[in-house]
């Protein structure tokens, strides 16, 4: 009878050993990969061009403040689908700082190779980790015929666009 016991309690403490063990490693992965936790960036409807300068603004949507960032704006054919002709790259302005207001500055952007669609490229990164994002733009005549909007259409893949 004393064997059986000790069988026993070896067992269920090797089994509440192991269970616990899962558990904690399943609660760890479901916590740092959840994508709330991470950076994740929204364009606001503040997208602006006058001349050769172009800003937009971002908000950083995710929990994790947006760290070291670059973004490219890029001449885009909506027809094709096909990215065209780089037209300027700018840092990530605000980034760090709670991370929720974050500015792109394009500064001497070739307007004479401005399509009506342009793409915006990011990279950054957060927690150490990169991240990229991609975001579509129609461009839309403003009062002033040096100023012209920039309406938000839907972001495409960054893979498909941006590599």
């Amino acid at each position: 009878m004393r064997s059986a016991w000790y069988w026993f309690r070896a067992n269920v403490t090797i089994f509440s050993f192991l269970a616990g063990t899962a558990a904690a490693v399943f609660g760890a992965l479901n916590y740092f990969s959840r994508p709330e936790y991470r950076p994740e960036l929204v364009s606001t409807q503040n997208a602006n061009g006058v001349d050769d300068k172009v800003i937009i603004q971002f908000e950083n949507n995710g929990q994790r403040a947006v760290q070291r960032g670059t973004a490219t704006l890029f001449s885009f054919d909506a027809g094709k689908k096909l990215r065209l002709t780089e037209l300027s790259k700018a840092d990530l302005e605000g980034v760090g700082l709670g991370g929720y207001a974050v500015m792109v500055h394009f500064n001497n952007v070739d307007v004479s190779k401005l399509t009506d669609t342009v793409l915006v490229c990011t990279s950054y990164s957060g927690e150490h980790k990169p991240y990229n994002q991609a975001f579509l733009y129609q461009r839309r005549q403003g009062g002033n015929p040096n100023a012209y909007h920039l309406d938000q259409l839907r972001s495409p893949d960054y893979d498909a666009m941006c590599r």
